[in-house]
């Protein structure tokens, strides 16, 4: 998405900023819904449906489901879908994309190249959109994770990081991926929205909690108790509520707030 610049917002500015960018998201989502059209199908690398599978499709394509209401299509060379446990539905499109929905009601969409949407449990919604993007719902019900954006600049962080690209991500639920994780601590009701090249949202660990981002290199951290929530508009800013009805907001660029149990640590 080429060159960053910096966010200026406030009072007004900043509702029409978050409508616009919001209407901008639903729009990509819309886009990706589409390949649910007949003329998608007709066109996709490969589909399955309650349980029948047609095995390998064009290009390396796999989709696979179990039950019924379950529903997988792939759409471009090397992309992976997977809908198990009944009426789930995964969409992937773009090279290398990959959605896995598992469980029961769940919607996992994932669109563009490497990019990468996971949705378990029960009626849990994961979309992501632009090159390596991730969103993950996972545990609990009523969980909704939206990445949308490319990879940021790069990492500049503490030496034994690796200097490289940070993808745009977006985590709601269960912090944790291992599936016996995921069982034993749900989280549910849980909104993580990631809008911006590089940046991160995570609302887990909790139950109500809401993370959003819209800017680029951002992060926004929703957890550890209920009802929290942490909100950035801006580049190259955080927002971090932890311990259960906190809120932290941060407008414009390089501002970082904090709220809750960090709060003392990280002033």
């Amino acid at each position: 998405m080429g060159k960053h610049r910096a966010v200026r917002a406030g009072g007004n500015d900043c509702v029409r900023l978050g409508g616009g960018v919001l209407l901008g998201a639903l729009a990509s989502g819309a886009l990706a819904i589409g390949a649910l059209s007949s003329a998608g199908l007709a066109n996709a690398s490969c589909a399955s449906a309650g349980g029948f599978n047609s095995g390998s499709g064009t290009g390396g394509s796999t989709c696979t489901t179990t039950d019924r209401g379950d529903l997988a299509i792939g759409i471009g060379p090397n992309t992976t879908a997977t809908a198990s446990g009944g009426f789930n539905t995964a969409i992937a499109t773009g090279n290398g994309a990959t959605a896995t929905a598992t469980g029961v009601r769940n919607r996992a969409i994932a669109t563009g190249t490497d990019a990468s949407a996971t949705a378990i449990g029960d009626r849990n919604s994961a979309t992501a959109v632009g090159v390596q993007a991730q969103a993950d719902a996972l545990g609990g019900h009523n969980n909704t994770a939206i990445a949308i954006g490319n990879p940021g600049s790069v990492n500049t962080g503490p030496a034994t990081a690796a200097s490289r690209p940070t993808y745009t991500r977006a985590l709601a639920g269960t912090a944790q991926r291992v599936a016996s994780d995921i069982a034993a601590v749900p989280s549910n009701n849980n909104t993580a929205i990631a809008i911006g090249d590089g940046s991160a949202a995570s609302a887990t660990n909790g139950n109500n909690n809401t993370a959003t981002v819209l800017g680029t290199n951002s992060t926004a951290r929703a957890n550890s108790g209920d009802f929290n929530r942490a909100r950035v508009v801006g580049s190259d800013s955080s927002a971090t509520a932890t311990g259960g009805r906190q809120t932290a907001t941060a407008v414009g660029r390089n501002v970082h707030k904090t709220a809750g149990a960090q709060e003392s640590a990280q002033k």
